[in-house]
Formats: C-alpha cells, sequence, structure tokens
C-alpha cells in the first residue's frame, strides 16, 4: 500500500471511529456540568450522639413488625459521597447520593442498642441548576407537588449484617417526603445547624431533606423523624470522561496532518 493509501486508510478508520462516537454522544451529552462531595454525619442531629447523616424512626417496626414507629434509628455517614449532574434538560438534573454507613437503634445515652453496617443509593430528580453554578454555593431547593411522597427522590437503604430482627441483605425502599410547603431537599451554603465558625464543615453546603419507608408497592410509612441531614465538602468537578478526550485528540491528530499537507 501507498504512503498515501495508507494515510487515507487512517483517516477512513479514524473517521468511522468518530463516527461512532458520535452517534453514541447522545447517552451522555445531555450532561453540561458534573460535581462530586464527601458527605459526612451532621454534628448537630437531634439525636446525637452518636453523630449521624441519616434517620429513620420506625425502620424496625416497618420491616419486622417488632419494635416500635417511635424507635430512633440512626445511620453515621461512613464512606458516602454525592455527584450532582446538570443537564441541558432540568428535568434530568440529578443528585446521587451513595455509600456506606453503620447504624442501629439508638439507646438514648449516646451509644445503639445494637447496630450493622448499611449501604446507601438515592437519588433526586428534576431540580433547578444552571451549569455554571458556584459548586461551593449551589443554592439546591428541591420541589414536589405539595405534601407527602414523591417520585422526584428514591432509593434504598440495605442491611449489610443482621440486628434486632432485620436480616442481613434486607433492604428498605425509600422515598421523598414534601413537607407542608412541598419542599423535598436542600443543599445549601447556609451552615445550617452548624456551629460556625468552630465547624470544619463551615462554608460547604449542608443537605437535608425528608423520607418515607415503602415497600415499593402500596404501603408508605412516614414520621416526622425519617430525614437526611449530612454536611459535606467538595471534591473537585468531574472530568472530562476518556471519550471526549479522544474525540478532542482526533480533532487535532486531524488539525496536524492538515498543516503537514500543506
Amino acid at each position: 500500500m501507498t504512503a498515501l493509501g495508507m494515510k487515507r486508510g487512517a483517516a477512513s478508520v479514524l473517521a468511522a471511529i468518530l463516527s461512532g462516537m458520535v452517534m453514541a454522544a447522545p447517552v451522555d451529552a445531555a450532561v453540561i456540568a458534573s460535581h462530586d462531595y464527601n458527605l459526612f454525619s451532621h454534628p448537630d442531629g437531634n439525636q446525637a450522639p452518636p453523630i449521624y447523616g441519616l434517620r429513620l424512626d420506625g425502620i424496625e417496626r416497618f420491616l419486622t413488625g417488632g419494635g416500635r414507629a417511635s424507635d430512633v434509628w440512626t445511620f453515621a455517614f461512613t464512606n458516602v459521597t454525592a455527584r450532582l449532574e446538570v443537564h441541558d434538560d432540568s428535568a434530568l438534573n440529578s443528585f446521587r447520593i451513595i455509600g456506606l454507613g453503620e447504624g442501629g437503634r439508638d439507646s438514648g445515652g449516646g451509644s445503639y442498642v445494637a447496630s450493622a453496617p448499611v449501604s446507601f443509593d438515592f437519588t433526586y430528580r428534576g431540580f433547578a441548576a444552571s451549569a455554571d453554578f458556584d459548586p461551593l454555593n449551589p443554592g439546591i431547593q428541591i420541589f414536589g407537588d405539595g405534601a407527602g411522597a414523591s417520585s422526584k427522590g428514591t432509593g434504598k437503604l440495605s442491611f449489610l449484617d443482621s440486628v434486632l430482627g432485620i436480616d442481613a441483605g434486607q433492604q428498605v425502599q425509600l422515598i421523598a417526603w414534601g413537607d407542608q410547603s412541598g419542599r423535598l431537599f436542600s443543599f445549601l451554603s447556609n451552615n445550617h445547624r452548624l456551629d460556625c465558625p468552630e465547624s470544619v464543615h463551615c462554608g460547604f453546603p449542608v443537605g437535608w431533606g425528608w423520607l418515607g419507608l415503602t415497600d415499593g408497592a402500596q404501603r408508605v410509612s412516614h414520621v416526622s423523624s425519617q430525614d437526611f441531614l449530612f454536611a459535606s465538602r467538595y471534591v473537585t468537578d468531574v472530568p472530562v470522561p476518556a471519550s471526549a478526550l479522544f474525540f478532542i485528540g482526533g480533532l487535532l491528530g486531524l488539525g496536524m496532518m492538515s498543516r503537514r499537507k500543506r
């Protein structure tokens, strides 16, 4: 094959790759900004100590029929992150909370009656956020259609070990819950319930919002003390996907080839 033929062949391969990327692009094209946060137990939960980032009173009653609906259950965040994605369609905007924790029924004396490791995975969707917003001051407030359960926030908590009649591997489905104004969740840099300037979390966004328990079918339960309350620390903008970097590199390569031909 001649040098010219090799160049044409390479150009054809590159064009095919770029064409394939363009065809696949709609999967990621809608995401115009992504930001990551580390999440921490808030130091000022009403039942602290121990400090926690999630409270689900009555979860034992809901899952097993044991205990009482008023039993306090709290869960500390041990390794939890959140990814905030802004799309070109605000209905697709998302805030996903995922990670590991430890929690159980609170004894009322600064410890647990019994506890177990757990995992979290919960996502809020469909809220206003601009691509150029300040990640240290996101100003996110999510509202549903009124008081009660809302599909704008769904997820689950999974028990990784057995505790008080709850089996290892057992899950509870979680759903966002609106207050009387319809507000589901806030993520604001207002030092909500932080002891500032002493707290190490001052100046970073705080998240809080109400939840309900559901079996994914007909049964839904909510008491006033089922909610997120966590501090955060901004990590970074999410890196540009490798496919996008390859695409940019390919364009630069084509530009260099063009200059060489001249």
